[in-house]
C-alpha cells in the first residue's frame, strides 16, 4: 500500500481515539444512544466499531465497482451490522459527531446519483445505519481526512487547495474548509499554515491540529512537515511545530493539547523516506500542550510508524510497518504494534501476533484495541487467517494475543473508529 493511504488511515482513525470515540460533538441528524446507569449495555457491545475500506467487500447490495466500503460491527463482536457502499468513493478517512453520526471523506467525490463531487466529496451517514442523509461537495478539492468540533463543525483537509465558489483563490500547498453546523456551504477557508494537509485533530478545547506532509512557509527552507494549530474560529495559526518533525506519517492529541507526531523511516524496498536522526526505523515525537520543541523522542520500539492512538490513561499505541518476528523462518517481519504508557519512552509490550502490515489503530473506552491490517503477501505465515483484503484483529484491553479476527466485509481498510 502506498505511504499516504497509511497516512490516511492513522490520520482518521486518530482524531478521536484519546476517548475511544470522536470528540464530542453535536448535530442535528437523528442518533440512538445504548444509554447509562444500571441498565446500561455492557461496553463492549453498546460501542460500535466502524471500518473504513479502499475497496468493497461485495456483501453489500450494490453492485458497482470497488468504490470503498464502511463496514459497522459491534466493537466486541465480528458480526456485521452495517455495510454501506452507496456515496462512497475513494474514501480517505473519516470522523464522528456528537451524536455518533459518521462522516466519510471521498477523495473520489460521490458516487451517489444525487450528487457528483468530481474533486471528492463528504458524505453524512445516520448513527447505526445505513442512510446517506447528507453530502458536502462545496469547497472540497482531493479531501485527505475530515473532522467534527463539539459545536457541530466540520473541518476538511484538501490537498488541492479551495474549490470554494466565494473565492477564486486556490492554494497550491492546500486548504482545510470549515462548515458550520448542518450546512453544506463554506463558511471561511484556511490556507495559511496549511502545506499539504494529511490529518486533523481536535482537542478539549476546539483548537485544530492540522498534520502537514511538507512545512508551510518555513523561514529555514525546511520542508519535512509540521503542525499547525488554530484557534476556534481562526483562519491564522497560534503555533507552527516544525522542531524534529520529519516526513510525518501520524498525528495524535489528547484532551488537554499534548501532540504526538510519527515520523517516517526507512520503507520495506530500502528507500530512505526520513533523514538525519529519523533515517532508520523513525520515531514519535511528544509535544506538550503549548511547547514548540518535542518534550520526548521515541526510538525505542519504533520501525516505519503508521498509525498512533491514545487510550483513556494516556497510553500511546503505535503501528509500525517493519518490526517484530515472522512465523515464516526467512521471510520479512509483518510489523507490530508498541505501546507506552503515559509519560515514558520504553514499551511495555510489543505486540506482533496477529499483526500483518498494520495501517490503522483504534482504542475502545474499556481499553480494547482494534487494528487494521492491509493485505500481505507474507499473509499466508499467520497462523491466523489474514483475508486476502486484509483484516482487523481485536485485543482485549491488556493483551497480546487477538481475541477474534474480522475479514467478513473487510477490504483494504485504512482507517477505523469507535463510537
Amino acid at each position: 500500500m502506498h505511504q499516504f493511504s497509511k497516512q490516511r488511515a492513522l490520520a482518521l482513525a486518530l482524531v478521536l481515539p484519546f476517548a475511544g470515540c470522536s470528540a464530542p460533538g453535536s448535530s442535528a441528524l437523528p442518533s440512538s444512544g445504548a444509554g447509562s446507569g444500571a441498565n446500561a449495555v455492557p461496553a463492549e457491545i453498546s460501542a460500535f466499531l466502524y471500518v473504513l475500506n479502499e475497496g468493497n467487500s461485495g456483501s453489500s447490495s450494490s453492485s458497482s465497482s470497488s468504490n470503498g466500503s464502511l463496514a459497522e460491527f459491534h466493537a466486541g463482536r465480528p458480526h456485521l451490522l452495517n455495510d454501506i457502499s452507496d456515496g462512497i468513493n475513494a474514501p480517505r478517512g473519516m470522523a464522528f459527531d456528537g451524536n455518533g453520526n459518521v462522516y466519510v471523506a471521498n477523495g473520489g467525490g460521490s458516487s451517489s446519483s444525487s450528487s457528483s463531487g468530481s474533486n471528492g466529496s463528504v458524505s453524512v451517514y445516520v448513527a447505526h445505519g445505513s442512510e446517506q442523509v447528507r453530502t458536502i461537495t462545496r469547497g472540497i478539492n482531493e479531501p485527505d481526512a475530515v473532522a467534527v468540533d463539539s459545536n457541530g463543525t466540520v473541518y476538511v483537509a484538501n490537498l488541492g487547495g479551495s474549490g470554494s465558489s466565494s473565492s477564486s483563490s486556490s492554494s497550491s500547498g492546500g486548504s482545510v474548509t470549515v462548515y458550520r453546523h448542518g450546512h453544506n456551504r463554506v463558511a471561511y477557508v484556511i490556507t495559511a499554515g496549511i502545506s499539504s494537509p494529511r490529518a486533523l485533530a481536535m482537542d478539549n478545547d476546539n483548537n485544530l491540529y492540522v498534520l502537514n506532509g511538507a512545512a508551510a512557509s518555513s523561514s529555514s527552507g525546511s520542508n519535512n512537515g509540521s503542525v499547525a494549530v488554530f484557534a476556534l474560529h481562526h483562519r491564522s495559526p497560534s503555533m507552527v511545530l516544525t522542531s524534529g518533525i520529519d516526513s510525518p506519517t501520524a498525528l495524535a492529541v489528547d484532551g488537554a493539547g499534548d501532540v504526538f507526531v510519527a515520523n517516517a523511516g526507512t520503507s520495506s524496498n530500502g528507500t530512505t523516506t526520513g533523514s538525519g536522526s529519523n533515517a532508520s526505523g523513525g520515531s514519535v515525537l511528544e509535544f506538550s500542550a503549548g511547547s514548540r520543541t518535542p518534550t520526548a523522542t521515541i526510538t525505542n520500539g519504533i520501525a516505519m510508524p503508521r498509525a498512533l492512538a491514545l487510550d483513556g490513561t494516556g497510553s500511546l499505541f503505535v503501528a509500525n510497518e517493519a518490526g517484530g518476528s515472522s512465523s515464516s523462518s526467512s521471510s520479512s517481519a509483518n510489523g507490530t504494534v508498541a505501546v507506552y504508557p503515559s509519560g515514558t519512552t520504553t514499551p511495555s509490550r510489543v505486540i506482533n501476533d496477529g499483526i500483518t502490515a498494520p495501517d490503522a489503530l483504534a482504542v475502545a473506552s474499556n481499553g480494547m484495541l482494534f487494528v487494521a491490517n492491509a493485505p500481505s503477501s507474507s499473509s499466508s505465515s499467520s497462523s491466523s487467517s489474514a483475508g486476502s483484503n486484509g483484516n482487523v484483529q481485536v485485543y482485549q484491553a491488556g493483551h497480546s494475543s487477538p481475541r477474534f479476527t474480522i475479514t467478513n466485509a473487510i477490504a483494504m481498510p485504512i482507517a477505523l473508529g469507535v463510537n
